[in-house]
Parts: structure tokens; C-alpha cells; sequence
């Protein structure tokens, strides 16, 4: 929670003036259920990203601290990763997820990344970085693109459908469902828990 803690607090202090901005998006998703964000930048949050550098930058950091913090017990519930070869993670960002799962099993399988273009032209240091480009291989994705097959065991969805509207949350599982139905691959979906009327 430190951790996290202390990404917000860079955050907003990096931000400046932006924080109240982007606070009050927050209260407005909070009423009305539709994306605050969207309603004070009239784009949503990953557009808005490929316009600020900086904030990229920011999200990217934010994103791989919330994974590190996480990752032991997701891997503590999911024993079944230790058996594969190959894991294939959609929209893994730099790619911190991906890390602790193959570092975990001491490399014993290798992992691809899957994401943007700007996200991945981050990651490219994160795993330079980590010393790690020979296990952790990193590609250019949209998911609005057809999906690359990959011969993975496992299939990862991490915080990915969460950021979109149902509709398309639909159309990309469906499409990564295809792809590990054709490997006779395992599909993991990890996502945070989303309550209305609280």
C-alpha cells in the first residue's frame, strides 16, 4: 500500500495544478457512473495519454507499482503458471507483471508483452533494465487490430477490461479468446472489482 501510496503522491505532486482536474473527474464518475475523465478532456484516458508524455510516463510507473504489489498473491492463486512454458500478457504495460511471474519460477518459461506502441517503447528500458530481453519479448498491439497468434499456455488479461465500455470489453475478449482456444491455452482474466451503489 506504501508503494502505491507513494505513486499517487508523485503523481499528483508532478501534476500540479492538473491533480485538482483530475480529482474532480473522479467525483463526477463517482455520481454519475460515466467516465469523469472523459467528461472534463471530451477523450478517454489512454487517448489522452498519447498527448502527454509526461502523463504516459506517470500512468506506466503507476500501473507496474500497483502490478508489483499484487503479483505474489496472484501468483500464490494461480500455482497452474508455474507449469508453462510460455505466457503471453495483453496490454501488460512496461511489462512488471510478466517479471514477477517468470522471476518467480526463476525463468523457467519465457513471456511476451503485449501492448502499445508507446507502451511498449517504455518497457523496452523497464526489461533492458531488469536485464531480463531474453526471457521477456515485447510486441506492438491494438486490440482493435486482428490479435497475433503466439504459442502460449497462458493467455493474460490484467486491468485491460476494466478501461474500456462493455461492448468492447466483449469484442476484446472474444478475440483473445479465439486466439488461446486455437492453442488449447489457458485464459486468465484478472481485473479489480467494480461495485455500483455503493
Amino acid at each position: 500500500m506504501y508503494l502505491l501510496y507513494q505513486t499517487v503522491i508523485h503523481c499528483y505532486s508532478s501534476l500540479g495544478d492538473e491533480s485538482l482536474i483530475i480529482s474532480t473527474a473522479l467525483t463526477r464518475s463517482l455520481y454519475s457512473g460515466n467516465s469523469g475523465f472523459k467528461e472534463v478532456y471530451r477523450k478517454e484516458l489512454l487517448e489522452h495519454l498519447k498527448t502527454d508524455p509526461l502523463l504516459q510516463d506517470l500512468h506506466d510507473a503507476g500501473m507496474a507499482d500497483t502490478s508489483r504489489l499484487n503479483a505474489p498473491a496472484i501468483i500464490a492463486d494461480c500455482p497452474y503458471l508455474g507449469s508453462c512454458s510460455h505466457i503471453c500478457d495483453f496490454g501488460g504495460g512496461l511489462g512488471s507483471f510478466l517479471y514477477a511471474v517468470l522471476s518467480h519460477y526463476d525463468f523457467k518459461m519465457k513471456g511476451t508483452n503485449f501492448d502499445l506502441p508507446d507502451v511498449i517503447d517504455n518497457s523496452k528500458d523497464y526489461v533492458k533494465g531488469m536485464n531480463v530481453e531474453e526471457h521477456i519479448s515485447l510486441v506492438f498491439i491494438n486490440f482493435t487490430d486482428k490479435l497475433p497468434q503466439f504459442d502460449c499456455d497462458c493467455y493474460i488479461l490484467k486491468d485491460i477490461l476494466q478501461n474500456w465500455l462493455d461492448e468492447d470489453a466483449l469484442l476484446i475478449l472474444s478475440k483473445v479468446e479465439s486466439v488461446a482456444k486455437r492453442n488449447k491455452s489457458r485464459l486468465v482474466i484478472i481485473e479489480n472489482m467494480m461495485f455500483k451503489n455503493l
